[in-house]
């Protein structure tokens, strides 16, 4: 294919200087009809005067007995080279085939060329008209742009809108002077475009941050992890999901408190929580995040419109003069709407930093319980005072399953009430050691009373002088004392206590 468009390029290169338009094909054939008929003044032709074909042009062309000066001559000499060049078209084709093709094959070819050129310029013809839509279509919208205050109908836009308060001319005069009479603020421009180029570089280390560290998890996931590391993260996914859950739930619907009942809370378990509130919650998130999108939305086409480039002054003086020529100028809207769109947009950063200090005051405080109930979780698990004293009406260990759901306070209820029993149980134990120890001081007092009966001494007395343990001011010396004295005072009463108790062995009175 690529020879025969070389050859067919070559021959029309060399058919060129032949090739004539038909108006000039018809001039150059009344010339020579005119220079015809002089040479032959009126009579019959000798011989044939159309161009010769291949085989008798050796016998008809014959210069030899012409004039020199003449055009008959000149005709002849044209005709051998045309007749010359046949021959050479011909044996070159004959060459360039290398098969023979019959007349009905090179008809077929011949037309499928023709057909494939014409599908070809059809194809550009439809190309040039969709380009010449599109530049009409964008002719059209820079005669008329969007931001101009013409192309948008301001009764649609205001539909709805509260009237505004009347304002005097005067003042509306003024502010439009002073407004066309300021001049361009070049360093305030620099300084924006400095801003804009500062949070270019910003985005821009943000993205290759993000990058590397993407590819940081690409090489860590290439490697196959371990049992740990998977424990580990599935751990640190459900810390993150539960703290996003309670982050939410804590934005849409953060003036609802539960209220604490210990009797409730001790009675519910920790999947035992209200459906209805869970389904009011969850319709109040998905609310919040319709508005989140379509508010996103609308601000991301807001700022498309206003990062559009300024269109140039030149390409839009003609749209310009004709708009303002077809069309009755209006007052102009913005003096009016700026002042109110400045103070939307302060109400509007005032309730966004509002409701991001709230957020995050609310996350805060979210990670407090989560941080204080994990430890207290802890400490339950390490602490024997639960597991010796457990709480009333609690089946396990509290803390453990429900540490995310209850509260700091219904957390730390079972401590104070094991703390309580504790201190019961020692109080009782101490009670019940010094009764023990009452008991048997009373045994060793009596004993003592029946071995100074026995003896006839006062062991008690001596005791409570000589007691070397008890000071004379403790209570147990004073206690002594007092159980000494009944004892003296039972013995004074006994008619025994007369007698002498020394006595000693028998005969020895004298010594």
């Amino acid at each position: 294919m690529a020879d025969d468009a070389e050859t067919t390029a070559k021959i029309r290169d060399g058919l060129n200087p032949y090739i004539k338009s038909r108006e000039q094909v018809n001039y150059i054939r009344r010339i020579l009809a005119a220079h015809l008929g002089e040479c032959a003044q009126g009579g019959p032709l000798k011989s044939a005067l159309a161009l010769a074909n291949g085989r008798d042009a050796e016998g008809t062309v014959n210069t030899d007995s012409t004039p020199a000066n003449n055009v008959y001559r000149e005709y002849l000499d044209v005709l051998k080279e045309n007749i010359a060049a046949r021959k050479n078209f011909e044996a070159a084709r004959q060459y360039d085939i290398p098969e023979l093709r019959t007349e009905g094959t090179a008809a077929s070819a011949s037309a499928s060329l023709g057909l494939n050129e014409r599908l070809a310029l059809l194809k550009l013809h439809q190309k040039r008209d969709g380009l010449y839509a599109v530049q009409e279509t964008l002719d059209t919208l820079l005669e008329q742009p969007a931001a101009d205050a013409e192309f948008l109908d301001t009764d649609r836009v205001l539909q709805g809108t509260p009237a505004l308060p009347p304002v005097p001319r005067d003042v509306i005069t003024t502010m439009a002077i002073e407004q066309s009479s300021l001049p361009l603020d070049i360093a305030g421009q620099v300084n924006q475009l400095e801003r804009l180029v500062l949070r270019a570089k910003l985005l821009l280390r943000q993205e290759e941050q993000l990058l590397h560290e993407a590819r940081q998890r690409v090489r860590r996931a290439s490697q196959p992890p371990s049992q740990s590391a998977k424990l580990t993260a599935l751990g640190a996914t459900r810390d993150e999901l539960i703290n996003w859950i309670e982050t939410e739930l804590g934005k849409a619907s953060p003036e609802i408190q539960r209220p604490e009942h210990d009797g409730i809370s001790s009675e519910r378990g920790p999947g035992k929580a209200d459906p209805a509130a869970i389904q009011a919650q969850l319709g109040a998130i998905k609310e919040k995040y319709t508005l989140y999108v379509s508010a996103r939305k609308v601000l991301l086409e807001v700022a498309a419109c206003y990062s559009k480039p300024p269109q140039p002054l030149a390409a839009n003086m003609k749209s310009t003069k004709r708009a303002s020529l077809a069309a009755p100028s209006r007052p102009p809207m913005d003096h009016l709407v700026a002042p109110y769109l400045a103070s939307l947009v302060d109400a509007s950063a005032n309730h966004k930093a509002a409701v991001a200090y709230r957020t995050q005051i609310s996350s805060l405080l979210n990670k407090t319980a989560q941080i204080n109930n994990c430890q207290v979780s802890k400490l339950a698990e390490e602490s024997h005072l639960l597991s010796t004293f457990p709480p009333r009406g609690a089946s396990g260990r509290p803390g453990t399953d429900s540490a995310s759901q209850a509260s700091i306070a219904t957390q730390v209820m079972p401590w104070v009430e094991a703390s309580d029993a504790a201190k019961m149980a020692t109080l009782e134990s101490v009670a019940e050691t010094v009764e023990n120890g009452q008991i048997a001081l009373e045994g060793l007092m009596s004993t003592l009373e029946g071995i100074g009966k026995i003896t006839g001494k006062d062991i008690l007395s001596s005791e409570v002088d000589e007691d070397t343990w008890l000071g004379a001011d403790t209570p147990r010396a004073r206690r002594h004392t007092r159980k000494g004295s009944r004892a003296i005072s039972q013995s004074s009463t006994d008619p025994w206590s007369k007698v002498r108790g020394n006595l000693g062995l028998l005969g020895q009175e004298g010594l």
